[in-house]
């Protein structure tokens, strides 16, 4: 699905490599893609949605965020492809992934930021159980505000 996904959407550059990072999950029913904030597939409200919920996750979990410089590491992972897949589908679910159980497809490994942000995201979205595999079958589960594997 991600490749068809990179296909009709020109996720390419000028020497056929990816552009960024895709996601996709399902919530109910629904297949939700999610991309990096320099993909042509953000879209504005992505923008606004993921600054909300850096500020959101910089006044409560400041061990964790940068509250000096907010565009820097790990606040970027904010607007990477996996925290966009489940703000999407929280937004396709009412705001909410509370009692949710989902598995987010990845074609590039996670980064440090992603590791240390997505399980605080996931509290603000309702505490989800979810599972991140990469292109290479790798799983990583959080909930609780942490990975359990």
């Amino acid at each position: 699905m991600i490749q068809a996904h990179r296909s009709e959407n020109g996720l390419w550059d000028l020497f056929g490599r990816k552009h960024g990072t895709v996601t996709v999950t399902t919530i109910n029913g629904s297949d939700i893609f999610g991309s990096n904030s320099s993909s042509p597939t953000y879209s504005r409200v992505d923008r606004i949605e993921a600054e909300r919920f850096r500020d959101i996750l910089i006044d409560k979990y400041s061990g964790v965020m940068k509250s000096d410089k907010v565009g820097e590491k790990p606040n970027d992972a904010m607007f990477h492809a996996e925290a966009t897949a489940l703000l999407r589908a929280a937004r396709k679910n009412g705001g909410t992934l509370a009692g949710q159980t989902l598995e987010v497809f990845a074609d590039r490994p996670m980064c440090a930021s992603c590791r240390k942000v997505l399980p605080k995201l996931g509290l603000e979205l309702g505490n989800p159980t979810v599972t991140f595999i990469d292109h290479a079958g790798l799983g990583l589960t959080m909930r609780d505000g942490r990975w359990s594997n």
